[in-house]
């Protein structure tokens, strides 16, 4: 074997293992957000970095048009936090700040409240007063063309208030509960407390709500039992459905029968 192909295969055997740690670490990089000065994606906890001794606003906020309130005359907007790809100053609040070259791509959108109109678009209330996560609401966006609902009264959510896995966002990793409101967006009532939710469905013409969940720990997510709970709106009372868990359980249960 000549000295030069010695030489390359020296060379090969240094460069590709080189290669691939620069790959790795850039993979790690990017995914573990090290080397960012704001967290993408959910509502931020501490919304202002620190850059070049320059105080920079992390997330603004966005608003969607207002859209009817299905079953009602109402109306509601909702309010996105938007987490800016390109920090602007915190100067922003004294109109200074300048955004040329930005684009609607330039931010992702994530639901934190939404803003109750009446129907002569005068502003009713908010639904929340602290910063939180909306994941999912039950306004109808196809509606315009149904025939009304008498057995619809109440808006549910599903909303975050704790960064519970501490990583300086909420959004949907952290663990959320179900709410709901009247039409109006008054009168916000907390229905489901430390379990997390699978589904949830409104029967008996709206008075009840039948919800399946899973007892929340670290256990790995296809380990899990799903349960089944019932809520009643007008008594305002949550109950697990006991026995229909323990009759599935003893289901499970043929599976370890020999």
């Amino acid at each position: 074997m000549s000295k030069f192909v010695k030489t390359l295969i020296i060379i090969n055997g240094l460069l590709i293992p080189a290669i691939a740690v620069i790959v790795l670490g850039s993979y790690l990089w990017n995914f573990l957000g090290i080397g960012n000065n704001y967290n993408a994606g959910g509502i931020n906890t501490e919304n202002f970095v620190v850059k070049d001794k320059d105080t920079l606003l992390i997330q603004g906020t966005e608003y969607g048009d207002p859209m009817r309130i299905y079953n009602s005359s109402n109306y509601y907007i909702e309010v996105n936090a938007k987490t800016y790809n390109e920090p602007p100053s915190k100067s922003m609040f004294s109109g200074s700040v300048n955004f040329e070259g930005g684009s609607p791509s330039d931010y992702d959108l994530d639901l934190m409240n939404i803003l109750f109109l009446d129907n002569e678009f005068k502003p009713i209330c908010r639904l929340l007063d602290k910063k939180a996560y909306i994941s999912s609401t039950s306004f109808s966006t196809e509606h315009w063309n149904q025939k009304l609902d008498s057995t619809v009264l109440n808006i549910f959510y599903r909303i975050t208030f704790v960064d519970s896995n501490k990583d300086g966002v909420l959004n949907y990793l952290d663990n959320d509960e179900l709410y709901m409101t009247d039409l109006s967006g008054k009168n916000l009532t907390q229905i489901t407390t430390g379990i997390d939710i699978d589904d949830y469905e409104v029967i008996n013409n709206g008075r009840q709500i039948i919800i399946t969940y899973n007892k929340r720990s670290g256990v790995r997510e296809e380990y899990k039992i799903q349960r089944y709970a019932l809520y009643d709106i007008d008594q305002k009372k949550l109950q697990y459905l006991d026995d229909i868990n323990k009759a599935l359980m003893d289901i499970n249960k043929i599976l370890i029968e020999k």
